[in-house]
């Protein structure tokens, strides 16, 4: 039986994952053209052979880079369907579906919205894709402006103001910029259902269902495929990847993309007994035990009195001490290496 070599083998189903499977499928990735000869091309795709495509005399002198709307994200002639480009698979230890790990940690830590603006998002045709699905969708209200960031500009009144009250942006003229931000727009976080579900939207447009497999990489090694034994290999002089998977199966690819985020093993200052794991828990583990361990979930179920220790001074330890404060635990100490940043928020801002 011959082996299969796949072209690209990408370990991890998350955002980043999709974005690599998605840009492989996708033939004109924005990021190469610009606007206008994105819809250049895409309209001489699709019309080419009905009609004469030769510019009219008047209208071959003008520009190329003539103001124009962005594509529609949904437009069924840019769709890639059929004979794709790349032989891709995806292995996930989390499940065989798209997204499966980001979708627990989401729900682990009840985060609503991304703490990015909405034009981080996987899909390559269009940087303003996630907003424009916002819009045809009708659930612009979903989505949440971080304020005080660009698209408004500060008056020197209101410089002066704040300059004068040391309202966190220094007390000198030097520690402000005068920078003109009118005509940037505002930034947007969305939510986590809407991000979601375009993401669902782009594996659906790329044909990307069937490329998941539930899977645990336990080893990647580089080499020639007589090293690897295989004797039907079309250039035994190129180099590839072989993949081996906790159960033992074996993968061979030309490129491997590792697309694992924080992913491995938890880093512990010691090993934990039996009596200490039932109350302790590392953020890795979330996907299986909510956002703390079980036994400190029961006890806030019953409400019984708790106190929890959280070690860590990033984004998901303030996530998970929310969590803790929203869930009744009485008190939450939070530890970690650096110092506390703190902002002074009006009761309008909070």
């Amino acid at each position: 039986m011959t082996t299969i070599i796949h072209d690209v083998l990408i370990v991890g189903a998350g955002p980043a994952a999709l974005a690599v499977a998605a840009r492989l499928r996708e033939p004109t990735p924005s990021a190469v053209f610009t606007d206008a000869e994105h819809d250049r091309y895409q309209w001489l795709k699709k019309y080419s052979g009905r009609m004469n495509l030769r510019p009219r005399a008047s209208q071959a002198h003008k520009s190329k880079c003539s103001s124009t709307s962005r594509r529609n994200p949904n437009r069924d002639d840019t769709i890639v369907s059929g004979n794709p480009r790349f032989d891709i698979k995806v292995v996930d230890s989390s499940g065989c579906e798209w997204l499966k790990s980001w979708t627990n940690n989401f729900t682990a830590l009840g985060i609503s919205h991304l703490r990015s603006p909405m034009f981080f998002h996987p899909c390559p045709r269009d940087r303003d894709g996630l907003l424009a699905f916002a819009r045809e969708t009708g659930r612009c209200n979903d989505c949440i402006e971080i304020a005080n960031c660009v698209g408004k500009s500060m008056s020197k009144h209101r410089r002066k103001k704040r300059i004068a009250k040391g309202d966190g942006i220094g007390s000198s003229d030097k520690a402000i910029l005068e920078i003109d931000e009118r005509d940037r727009k505002d930034y947007f976080t969305p939510s986590a259902d809407i991000f979601h579900d375009y993401c669902r939207d782009v594996v659906h447009r790329y044909s990307l269902e069937n490329l998941v497999e539930q899977a645990q990489v336990a080893s990647v090694d580089f080499g020639h495929p007589d090293e690897f034994d295989l004797r039907d290999h079309d250039d035994p002089g190129t180099k590839i990847f072989k993949v081996v998977t906790a159960d033992g199966l074996i993968k061979f690819a030309k490129v491997v993309v590792l697309a694992i985020g924080a992913g491995g093993k938890p880093v512990l200052p010691r090993q934990l007994s039996a009596e200490e794991q039932d109350g302790a828990c590392h953020n890795t583990q979330l996907p299986k035990q909510t956002f703390l361990a079980k036994n400190v979930m029961r006890k806030i179920r019953a409400r019984v009195p708790t106190a929890v220790a959280i070690v860590g001074g990033g984004l998901t330890s303030a996530q998970i001490a929310h969590q803790c404060i929203e869930n009744g635990v009485g008190r939450v100490f939070l530890m970690m290496r650096g110092a506390l940043k703190c902002w002074s928020l009006t009761r309008r801002q909070r």
